[in-house]
């Protein structure tokens, strides 16, 4: 029994030490060395969104779809062939007489068939087909348009928000230096421990504004149509 529970915690050890080197390591993420570009940000939306990548399909398969029909304007041709081999002592069977199978036999045709005429309906197929793939392709266009639109919105509130941030920043350093200067004056009994109160509930306020103008750029950050590792980027 001894033995037993030492020969199962070795194929456990093994097991565990074989799990952890054939373990995938995780695949470093993408990212880019300069601050993402506008005309970058659409590029990548627009091949990444699935709305447009689903849009594009589509309208190649519409486009198929009319090949496809238009095909019966063509001809069709069907090779056969066949072909038995001899069978002796097989041309009697017990209470029927069946066909001979003493000889070769072997045949072979060609079949070609051609459309001639059928009233139009072709016709009126293909041109259904081409207007349903006309009207795809005016629907990966508005795709387009839309993450396009989408992108520039996110990017430029991005930017908006950025400015914020940077004048609530600069908001900050300033009240930061006016409480330094009333809390020297206060302490050279110039200002009242009061007017220190009111620096600090300034600094707080100003502090609460960097904090909010932060979140809002993560947030529109994040509403960029664009993959995850690239919206991390710092526009």
């Amino acid at each position: 029994m001894r033995f037993l529970f030492a020969g199962l915690f070795a194929v456990g050890i093994g097991c565990s030490i074989s799990f952890a080197q054939t373990s995938p390591t995780p695949l470093p993420s993408t990212r880019l060395s300069a601050p993402l570009t506008l005309d970058q940000a659409e590029q990548i939306a627009l091949k990444n969104h699935p709305r447009v990548g689903s849009a594009a399909l589509t309208a190649q398969a519409a486009g198929q779809v009319v090949r496809e029909t238009r095909s019966a304007y063509f001809p069709t041709a069907v090779a056969n062939a066949t072909g038995a081999l001899a069978n002796t002592g097989s041309a009697l069977a017990a209470g029927a007489v069946t066909t001979s199978s003493l000889s070769n036999r072997f045949a072979s045709g060609l079949n070609l068939v051609q459309l001639v005429t059928d009233f139009g309906r072709t016709r009126d197929l293909t041109r259904s087909a081409r207007l349903r793939f006309e009207a795809e392709n005016d629907n990966l266009t508005g795709v387009r348009a839309q993450v396009i639109l989408a992108v520039r919105s996110a990017y430029y509130g991005v930017l908006a928000s950025d400015a914020v941030l940077k004048v609530a920043q600069a908001a900050l350093s300033s009240r930061h230096v006016l409480l330094r200067q009333i809390t020297a004056l206060s302490q050279s009994a110039l200002k009242s421990t009061l007017d220190v109160s009111f620096a600090q509930v300034l600094v707080s306020e100003a502090q609460l504004a960097v904090y909010q103008a932060e979140n809002r750029e993560k947030k529109l950050a994040r509403s960029l149509p664009l993959p995850w590792a690239i919206r991390e980027l710092t526009i």
